[in-house]
């Protein structure tokens, strides 16, 4: 494993924080069996090759070797390994749920960049050198393509995990409940595989050994997945999960359904307008105290950011955005609560 990392000339490549010599070291420190050095790596890394959502030339690179650590069963926390690959891959995944995620509209100046390319890198590397030696200047061309840059190394970041993607599909079988969890949340922002992606989640909805934490999250991957096929074929399924009796997939049902009508928009809610969910804690709700995982999360989080305008939905999206509210967020808390509180909606209003 890995026998090729040492290969690569990362001396050349560079990240956020300047040439990339550290990189092989991080990536080492992910396979390692002490706490410590592993969550040093992985922090080194969401700050070097994925710093707050951009990626560097080193990025791509780092992709099979990632994916190499995490076809190893005896390599720890392999779900954080899927999690550091979607943001390599897309940058900020909160940004693109539960819209879903669009690589033309991401980068629509790829194909020109390629043509400049060798030029780009080197007006990034001429910028680099600027900020630690005021002598040199850049031209204007220069300090544009030294910025423009930055969209074709998150193209090569995201094309790299994207090649792989079917990793993700078998893993949503592993005897890992955290990896399977992982993997269903990392083939949602695949456009180009929705296909397999909604097959791999209905083998694992309609499997009479899934539990209801990950059938929820198969419910909300496909909900995203019908959104990238543009159909509706889903909807009866979903419909059927609203009538069960886990509150928790009951509550992913509801908000796959909404997924699926879910526009660009500005609606969204403050936690201070739902109240106390009639009276109703987590318990009642037959739900833990905190956030089960992060797809869960996500999802509810950015079901606040859109607009809902399925016809089917119109009615309960009257009923629950009058029940809400239209006010604006400033707080990031507890969306999970949230979510709670428009399943109720929801399911309590007219159909």
């Amino acid at each position: 494993m890995l026998e090729n990392l040492d290969k690569v000339e990362w001396s050349i490549l560079t990240h956020a924080y300047g040439t990339a010599e550290d990189v092989p070291k991080q990536i080492s420190d992910l396979a390692a069996l002490d706490d410590k050095t592993r969550k040093a790596g992985y922090s080194a890394l969401y700050c070097t090759i994925c710093h707050q959502g951009s990626r560097y030339q080193a990025s791509a690179l780092t992709v099979s070797f990632l994916f190499e650590l995490l076809n190893d069963q005896n390599v720890p926390d392999r779900a954080q390994v899927i999690y550091l690959l979607v943001h390599l891959a897309v940058g900020c995944p909160d940004y693109y749920v539960p819209s879903g995620f669009d690589p033309d509209r991401e980068f629509p100046n790829v194909s020109n960049l390629r043509s400049i390319e060798r030029e780009a890198n080197a007006a990034y590397k001429k910028l680099c050198a600027a900020s630690e030696d005021a002598r040199i200047e850049l031209t204007a061309d220069e300090s544009d393509l030294a910025n423009r840059v930055y969209e074709l190394w998150a193209c090569d970041a995201y094309k790299a995990v994207e090649r792989k993607a079917s990793m993700f599909h078998r893993l949503t079988d592993d005897s890992q409940s955290e990896v399977r969890i992982a993997a269903l949340y990392a083939i949602s922002f695949f456009p180009m595989c929705a296909e397999e992606s909604t097959r791999v989640s209905l083998r694992v909805i309609h499997s009479p050994d899934t539990s209801p934490l990950i059938r929820g999250h198969a419910l909300l991957t496909l909900g995203i997945t019908d959104t990238y096929l543009k159909t509706q074929r889903n909807m009866p399924l979903f419909e059927s999960y609203l009538q069960g009796t886990d509150a928790l997939v009951r509550m992913c049902a509801s908000l796959a359904m909404l997924t699926r009508s879910i526009q660009s928009g500005s609606l969204s809610f403050r936690r201070e307008s739902i109240g106390n969910n009639n009276g109703r804690d987590s318990e009642s709700w037959n739900l833990p105290e905190k956030e089960p995982a992060p797809l869960v999360v996500r999802q509810t989080a950015g079901l606040f950011c859109g607009s809902i305008t399925h016809a089917k939905a119109k009615e309960r999206h009257t009923h629950c955005s009058n029940a809400l509210g239209r006010n604006k967020s400033n707080s990031t808390k507890s969306f999970f609560a949230v979510s709670q509180r428009v399943a109720e909606l929801y399911l309590s209003c007219p159909a």
